[in-house]
């Protein structure tokens, strides 16, 4: 019985650090963030930003609460929708975050459909460093 015991319990703690090693990539945790915040999953969204937080490149917020904060604005102003058709990819055309203020990171551009033949899109910066972490957006 204890050989068992001993067994699930390596088993599980084996299970627990594969899981903690499988970092998400960069993008993963881009796209993540985007479908946390568009469906209104606040939670979420907040496990996957850091601070200072670059909000539309025009506002850096200072801490993680202030964050939390404009995210629950914008959930409220604009509820929780449905995740739109989209697409989401690296880019280098979207304007770089203050390298005295943000660590380096990377760009994603997330393309939504709104109509057949017009797309909007958000940027989404991510650190480079791990645990990589959402830095900002812009849309």
């Amino acid at each position: 019985m204890r050989t068992i015991a001993v067994f699930l319990c390596v088993l599980l703690t084996g299970s627990v650090f594969a899981a903690e090693d499988k970092a998400q990539t960069p993008k993963e945790v881009a796209r993540a963030y985007f479908e946390a915040l568009t469906s209104g999953d606040l939670e979420a969204a907040s496990a996957l930003v850091d601070a200072p937080y670059s909000f539309d490149r025009t506002k850096v917020i200072a801490t993680k609460a202030e964050v939390e904060a404009a995210h629950k604005e914008i959930v409220g102003n604009k509820g929780k929708r449905a995740i739109p058709e989209y697409t989401i990819e690296a880019t280098t055309e979207a304007e770089a975050l203050d390298p005295k203020q943000f660590p380096a990171c990377l760009v994603f551009r997330v393309a939504i459909a709104v109509k057949k033949d017009r797309k909007e899109h958000v940027d989404i910066y991510v650190s480079k460093a791990k645990p990589h972490k959402v830095l900002g957006f812009s849309d």
